[in-house]
């Protein structure tokens, strides 16, 4: 592997701190995103449901 030995001591331990940052970053991001869709859904449905009864 000559690439490695190319690479500072410095670089090749801050890479992969900065790469779990990233992967936990886009991780927590994809669950948040998720989250408040079913949350936005939930209170649509809640929404049309109240507005079926009062219609009625």
């Amino acid at each position: 592997m000559p690439f490695l030995h190319k690479l500072s001591l410095r670089t090749v331990l801050i890479l992969p701190i900065i790469l779990v940052i990233i992967l936990s970053s886009v991780i927590i991001a994809y669950f948040s995103y998720t989250k408040n869709k079913q949350i936005t859904v939930q209170s649509i449905e809640q929404q049309l449901q109240a507005l079926s009864r009062s219609n009625k």
